[in-house]
């Protein structure tokens, strides 16, 4: 298991005013929160934090779940904050819990050394049925293509298939099962031939030097994703409790400096 990280950011005193006289008076300092749930989320809040986006609140990141358990963990008092990349399912929002996106992700198709750059929906749904198997007819190299895919618990599985390959689909029995964006995006970095999906903004974050394919023409990216002109993105968000400590936190990553720094790990920001 992954030992508990603690990062703690500076605490900034904030002062009042107080008496006739007009002293100032330092404010107690905000409480630290606790964070689990989605891994892809968390690690998006952790580099904001290391690249000092946040400025007030102390943060202590604890070992990633999912979204569901980060929810949950919430709603049993556990963590004051739980990371999604889905929006909750009818249900978990009980006991008072709120829900605030602050990002969009969009999800890229990527392909190592099959020389295309581009690919159609049936061209997609083809490939991941396992009904073509050779780069060559795709217009691509003489190379068997190697299908790589997530859980079907995943968020990004999930819109996939809500979005692009349906209910019913199957994936081609050959497909390699990855359990998180980093198995994935390291995979597909290795293996040639490989045809995966997996989180933009981490191809951007993590500087993995992979190139999305196109997809009806349409290349992801945070000005596509602004302008709701590519069609598979997912909203990052958190789940809590509403208080002092908890609705500045929103505050902040929904303020001005936290976009700018969301902009530059390849994800576009919800004010």
């Amino acid at each position: 298991m992954r030992i508990i990280r603690h990062l703690i950011l500076p605490l900034v005193l904030m002062a009042s005013a107080a008496g006739c006289g007009g002293s100032a008076q330092p404010a107690e300092p905000p409480r630290a929160l606790s964070l689990s749930g989605s891994g892809s989320t968390l690690t998006v809040l952790e580099l904001l934090h290391r690249n000092g986006s946040f400025g007030r609140i102390p943060l202590t990141f604890l070992e990633g779940t999912d979204s569901g358990g980060g929810i949950a963990a919430v709603a049993a008092g556990a963590v004051a904050i739980g990371a999604v990349s889905r929006a909750p399912k009818p249900g978990e929002l009980a006991r008072g819990l709120l829900y605030r996106p602050f990002a969009k992700d969009g999800i890229a198709f990527v392909a190592k050394g099959g020389r295309t750059s581009s690919l159609t929906r049936r061209q997609l749904l083809r490939a991941f049925a396992g009904e073509v198997t050779n780069w060559r007819e795709l217009g691509g190299a003489n190379l068997p293509i190697v299908l790589l895919v997530r859980d079907e618990d995943e968020s990004v599985t999930q819109h996939l298939r809500a979005e692009l390959f349906g209910e019913g689909f199957r994936f081609a029995r050959n497909a390699t099962l990855l359990s998180s964006t980093g198995d994935m995006n390291e995979a597909l970095g290795r293996t040639p031939g490989a045809l995966g999906f997996t989180s933009y903004g981490s191809l951007v974050s993590t500087r993995t030097g992979l190139k999305p394919l196109k997809f009806e023409g349409a290349l992801p990216s945070v000005q596509a994703f602004e302008r709701d002109r590519y069609p598979f993105v997912r909203k990052l968000g958190i789940v809590f409790r509403e208080g002092p400590s908890t609705s500045a936190f929103v505050a902040e990553i929904t303020g001005g400096d936290v976009a700018g720094g969301l902009r530059k790990l390849g994800y576009a920001p919800l004010g």
